[in-house]
């Protein structure tokens, strides 16, 4: 019998922006957790078996969810995954030297692991070949209401071909993919979760994210020049842009 029969669902957490339902559940009592998407994503970022894979290859690498069993089940997509500790990362926002300390750290322990095993691909040319399947089908969740108020392009499928016009040279590193707010930081380390996105890209995909948090938590203020400080980098503003654009469409 698969574990995925034999789960017992506690219930089901928050919805974010991925079209995935992620459950809390208690197998063999122990608590883990069982994620779960249509399998029409299957050959995107948004994939569980993806996400799967991507945690396997992690496991000795990066502190990450154990798989616990992953597969398909009907239509969908699942993995079950252990459960994570320490403190997550938004709940130090309020303590802005170590909410931006932790984004160094953790974009640090990404970008030194070697990629040239990594079985997934992140770079511009994958991720607008998945953006342009998903507008084709009508799967892809893009609410113009919700972009930045810096955004300059009025409909998805104009932001799309300035997005194919206008890709930037790519550094190539190990990449998380949705890092600024999928980790948690305990005494021991940093536990990184929500790894459908993971794979080689540039490095300043991650980056991007990063700074777009910054700002908004902290208009107006130096942190943002202290980030780059601690990473030891001259921000890329022309790359930052774009990748904060991109996310616009996902």
């Amino acid at each position: 019998m698969r574990y995925i029969d034999e789960i017992e669902i506690l219930g089901k957490c928050s919805d974010g922006m991925s079209p995935a339902e992620v459950y809390k559940c208690q197998l063999k009592n122990t608590v883990c957790y069982l994620k779960k998407i249509d399998d029409m994503f299957s050959e995107t970022t948004y994939s569980v078996k993806r996400e799967a894979e991507m945690m396997m290859w992690l496991s000795n690498k990066l502190k990450v969810p154990d798989v616990i069993e992953y597969g398909t089940q009907g239509h969908s997509e699942y993995v079950i995954m252990s459960a994570l500790k320490g403190r997550h990362i938004d709940d130090l926002v309020s303590e802005p030297i170590e909410y931006i300390e932790c984004l160094a750290k953790a974009l640090r322990q990404l970008q030194v692991i070697d990629i040239n095993t990594c079985p997934f691909s992140s770079k511009i040319d994958f991720r607008l070949k998945e953006l342009k399947y998903l507008l084709d089908n009508e799967m892809a969740d893009v609410d113009v209401s919700h972009w930045e108020d810096t955004t300059e392009f009025d409909n998805p499928t104009e932001l799309f071909n300035w997005l194919c016009e206008n890709k930037p040279q790519e550094e190539l590193c190990l990449s998380h993919g949705d890092i600024s707010a999928n980790f948690f930081v305990s005494a021991d380390g940093i536990y990184f979760y929500d790894l459908a996105r993971c794979g080689v890209a540039d490095k300043w995909l991650d980056i991007a994210f990063c700074v777009r948090n910054i700002r908004e938590y902290y208009p107006g203020s130096d942190y943002e020049k202290f980030f780059f400080n601690m990473l030891g980098l001259e921000p890329d503003y022309k790359k930052i842009n774009y990748y904060i654009l991109l996310d616009e469409m996902f």
